[in-house]
């Protein structure tokens, strides 16, 4: 009878596994991570292949930047406009409350 041991293999794969998914380790020093944030820095300064795992984390990581940014514009927006709209029903209710005066003494 023929029989093999695999005891080890699963945690031989997860421990090559997670060796393999340590970015960080095997990139440090190279400038293609950011040291304060740990993230992948832009295309535009260290160019990865588009096809790549790290490629696509990278092109990932770009658009998370901009959507951000686009977010705090439109909000930055939102907050002028309901500022400029509470200023206008302001001006209205004080126009309310001199013509209601101007209605009394009719």
């Amino acid at each position: 009878m023929f029989s093999i041991n695999v005891s080890g293999l699963d945690d031989a794969i997860d421990e090559r596994f997670e060796y393999n998914m340590d970015i960080g380790s095997h990139y440090s020093g190279c400038g293609l991570i950011d040291d304060k944030t740990g993230r992948l820095v832009s295309p535009m300064n260290y160019h990865t292949d588009k096809g790549t795992y790290l490629g696509i984390i990278q092109r990932q990581q770009q658009q998370i930047d901009e959507l951000r940014i686009h977010h705090d514009l439109l909000w930055k927006r939102f907050e002028i406009s309901e500022e400029v709209n509470s200023n206008k029903i302001e001006m209205l209710l004080e126009r309310v409350k001199v013509l209601e005066k101007e209605v009394e003494k009719l």
